[in-house]
């Protein structure tokens, strides 16, 4: 694909790792044209064009068909010899079902088909993702885990893996010397959206029965877990901060804070071989984590021995494995943490854009 000139790019939402995709494209040279679904302030280094605007009370099936007649409409803008095209997710892919004759990249950072009930949709949904995954140029895999629930030992030659990694401008910005830790007073943190309510027992449990202790929110809570969130704000050993800046705000945040938790919601599918990028910013920023049992993750984390995982569920369990915390451990965790480069947690697209150059 040597005479691709221009990458254009779907996307529902605008979550830090698009953001991190295209600014790879635009600093490998290639000029990028990006279409969002949802509003975001424009970035300094593109421009977001937006597309219709269609509420959450829609059905999904009906959103669906919405992207995909707006992005069929855009797509036939474009010359097909010279333009790559970049879909973010089902949300956005499921447009290339009727849109023929186009070379497309698909990134598959959550398996959204999961999202669905059981039944005849959500096999059809999964069969859809897979024949997306099938026609596409390259699909990019931000999990092993993927990989392993699909197609076990015989993945596909098209699909690459590019690991969740942070975004390689932490380098470039001011460093923050991390604060002392005191076992005695430990200062717990979840960095991003929540949207699951395993993360908000865990506050729960952790600051009702360890009042010397911190829970921390970094970032903006999904509408469907605000009357969750809103019931914790009278516990005076937990704080909320709002939303904040990826990933020029990470510093900061991390030098504040003993262990990062990403006790996500494994009773469901998706988070089970996710691998979201909580454990290359737990490496980065030298800080151990705390994640949900039964998951590709927790094999992670506990082959590393960079934390422990728990089943966020169950409040004697997380009771059990907090008083577990000694100093000896939480300096194991972080011994093991330096061991690590700190390249090796940042994102690195290389093995895409080799396999597009071709």
């Amino acid at each position: 694909m040597k005479n691709i000139s221009t990458v254009v790019f779907f996307t529902y939402n605008f979550p830090s790792r698009n953001d991190k995709r295209i600014t790879q494209f635009i600093e490998k040279g290639y000029k990028v044209i990006v279409y969002s679904f949802v509003e975001k302030s424009q970035p300094q280094n593109y421009s977001i064009i937006r597309l219709g605007n269609y509420p959450r009370r829609m059905s999904y099936f009906k959103r669906l068909y919405h992207y995909s007649i707006d992005i069929k409409r855009e797509v036939r803008k474009f010359d097909k010899q010279t333009t790559l095209f970049y879909f973010f997710t089902l949300n956005t892919a499921v447009a290339v079902l009727f849109t023929n004759g186009i070379k497309y990249v698909y990134e598959e950072s959550d398996m959204l088909f999961d999202r669905l009930k059981a039944g005849i949709g959500k096999s059809l949904f999964k069969n859809l993702n897979l024949k997306i995954i099938r026609n596409s140029y390259v699909t990019v895999f931000t999990s092993q885990g993927f990989a392993d629930y699909y197609y076990g030992d015989n993945v596909p030659k098209n699909i690459v893996l590019i690991l969740n990694k942070v975004d390689e401008r932490l380098f470039t910005l001011p460093k923050v010397e991390k604060e002392k830790t005191d076992i005695k007073h430990l200062r717990f943190a979840f960095v991003g959206n929540v949207r699951y309510h395993t993360l908000i027992n865990m506050a729960k449990v952790i600051t009702l029965n360890f009042p010397n202790f911190e829970f921390h929110f970094y970032g903006t809570t999904y509408p469907n877990m605000e009357i969750e969130a809103e019931s914790l704000k009278d516990i005076n050993n937990i704080f909320f901060h709002g939303a904040f800046k990826n990933p020029i705000d990470l510093p900061k945040i991390y030098s504040k804070i003993d262990f990062i938790v990403a006790t996500y919601d494994t009773t469901t599918l998706n988070p089970q071989y996710a691998e979201p990028n909580k454990i290359y910013e737990a490496i980065f920023f030298r800080t151990p984590i705390i994640v949900s049992y039964n998951s590709y993750l927790a094999n992670k984390v506990n082959k590393l021995k960079v934390g422990f995982d728990v089943n966020a569920l169950k409040d004697d369990e997380i009771i059990s494995k907090i008083k577990g915390i000694s100093q000896v451990i939480y300096d194991s965790y972080v011994s093991a943490l330096n061991a690590i480069p700190q390249k090796e947690a940042v994102s690195d697209a290389s093995v895409l854009f080799e396999r597009i150059s071709n």
